[in-house]
C-alpha cells in the first residue's frame, strides 16, 4: 500500500482485470450484481466515481477518495463480495480479480484524457460507435416509462428502489426472482431503472462532471 501513489486532489484512474485473464461479465445478471455492490461500497466509504466502463474482461473507473486506505477498503471488498456472488452463481472458487492497478491524475488536461480513455473503451473494442450507446459505461439518462406498467413490473422497481434505500445490492438469487414473471421488454425497463437510480449514476451525471473540470488547476505535473 506505501509504493502506490496517491493524491485526495487527483483523479485515481483504477484499473481490474480477472485473475486468470477471461471474462469478468458473461452476462446482464453478473454486470448489476457487480455495479450494485459498486454503488453500496462507494456510499459506504465515502468515495466519489466520476467515470466507469465495465469491460467484458475488465474494468475501468476514475474516483476519488479522501485517502488511500479508504480507496484500497472498498477496492478489496468489492473484489472479494462479488467473488463470492459470482463463485457460487458459477461453480468456482477463489479470487476473481487480480490486485488492482491504479495512477493518480493531475490537472485539468490529465483528468479530461483519462475520462476520454475509459468511456471510449468500448468504442476502441467496436462494441459502439459512440460512449453513450454503450450501457457499462453507464452514462444512461433517467427514462420515463410509457403506457401501462405491470404489477409485476412495478413490484420489481419498488424492490430495488427498497434495497438501495437499505444500501443493499443486488445479488444473482434476487436478480433471477424479479425477473422471473417480466417479459424481454420489461427486464430492458428494470435494468435501465436499476442503472439510473443508483448513487453513482447521480455521482456520473455530466453536469457534476464539467463542474469538477472547471474545478481543477490547470496545468498538468
Amino acid at each position: 500500500m506505501g509504493s502506490r501513489r496517491f493524491s485526495a486532489d487527483a483523479w485515481m484512474h483504477i484499473y481490474k482485470r480477472r485473475r486468470d485473464g477471461f471474462l469478468i461479465f458473461y452476462s446482464i445478471k453478473d454486470y448489476l450484481v457487480y455495479f450494485t455492490l459498486y454503488s453500496v461500497l462507494a456510499v459506504k466509504y465515502r468515495i466519489k466515481i466520476l467515470g466507469l466502463c465495465f469491460m467484458p474482461d475488465h474494468i475501468h473507473s476514475i474516483a476519488q477518495a479522501g485517502n488511500l486506505k479508504q480507496l484500497t477498503l472498498f477496492e478489496h471488498e468489492s473484489s472479494r463480495r462479488f467473488a463470492r456472488e459470482w463463485n457460487t452463481a458459477y461453480g468456482k472458487n477463489g479470487q476473481v480479480f487480480d490486485a488492482f492497478g491504479s495512477a493518480p491524475k493531475y490537472g485539468n488536461k490529465e483528468k479530461r484524457s483519462v475520462y476520454a480513455n475509459v468511456v471510449n473503451n468500448p468504442v476502441e473494442r467496436h462494441l459502439c460507435k459512440r460512449p453513450e450507446l454503450f450501457k457499462w459505461n453507464f452514462m444512461l439518462k433517467k427514462q420515463s416509462v410509457e403506457g401501462q406498467i405491470s404489477k409485476d413490473l412495478l413490484f420489481a422497481m419498488e424492490r430495488v428502489s427498497a434495497l438501495r434505500f437499505r444500501l443493499r445490492p443486488l445479488t444473482y438469487a434476487v436478480l433471477e426472482n424479479l425477473a422471473r414473471h417480466l417479459s424481454e421488454h420489461e427486464i430492458g425497463i428494470l435494468v435501465n431503472h436499476i442503472i439510473s437510480h443508483s448513487s453513482v449514476a447521480r455521482m456520473l451525471s455530466i453536469q457534476d462532471l464539467r463542474r469538477c473540470l472547471k474545478n481543477a488547476t490547470p496545468e498538468s505535473r
